[in-house]
């Protein structure tokens, strides 16, 4: 972990810039850290870094189809501080499983489609992930989030009675926390 953690996230921070820099329109209070597969994986990981890791100009991440699967880089000692996080996963993705990337059972590499490393025992699902983030988030509880059920806008949006989505939000949060799965999507939306 220590590569991804000193390595990876430290030339993606030294590539990206530093906002306000001249050479880059960014304002320093509007940036969320998105992205989608890979860069899920790299926007969760970024919200949970330590407080003192974390870019101070970092205000919220929205992971896509990937995510941190290993919960045990947040183990409570150095909690990051909460962050406004909305994560979407395809239900059906057979790239970065729904359930969770672990080891094989033979220990010969990951039970996903691609071998990126990782090497734990059991499975973090991506609602497990929301789960964490709820606890990082101070909520109280989850639950489905019938507002988006009663949405009339959303009522539109069924196929063959089926949603097309289902969503979660965290409750009495101290920053917004919300999962979205989308039922019959897989690694490739659209």
């Amino acid at each position: 972990m220590d590569f991804i953690m000193n390595g990876v996230v430290e030339v993606f921070l030294n590539t990206l810039g530093k906002p306000g820099d001249e050479n880059y329109n960014v304002q320093k209070s509007n940036v969320i850290a998105t992205g989608f597969s890979n860069g899920g994986f790299m926007s969760s990981l970024l919200g949970l870094l330590s407080a003192d890791d974390r870019p101070s100009w970092l205000v919220g991440i929205i992971p896509m189809g990937g995510y941190q699967y290993d919960v045990e880089l947040y183990d409570g000692s150095s909690k990051p501080h909460p962050l406004p996080m909305m994560s979407h996963h395809g239900g059906r993705d057979s790239v970065v499983y729904p359930n969770g990337c672990c080891a094989s059972t033979n220990n010969s590499g990951s039970n996903c489609y691609f071998d990126i490393g990782i090497k734990q025992k059991t499975c973090t699902s991506v609602q497990s992930a929301f789960e964490m983030w709820s606890h990082i988030n101070g909520c109280s509880s989850t639950v489905f989030d019938e507002d988006i059920v009663n949405d009339r806008r959303v009522k539109k949006v069924v196929k063959d009675q089926e949603p097309i989505f289902t969503c979660w939000k965290g409750i009495d949060c101290i920053e917004p926390t919300n999962f979205c799965l989308w039922n019959n999507e897989g690694h490739a939306w659209g």
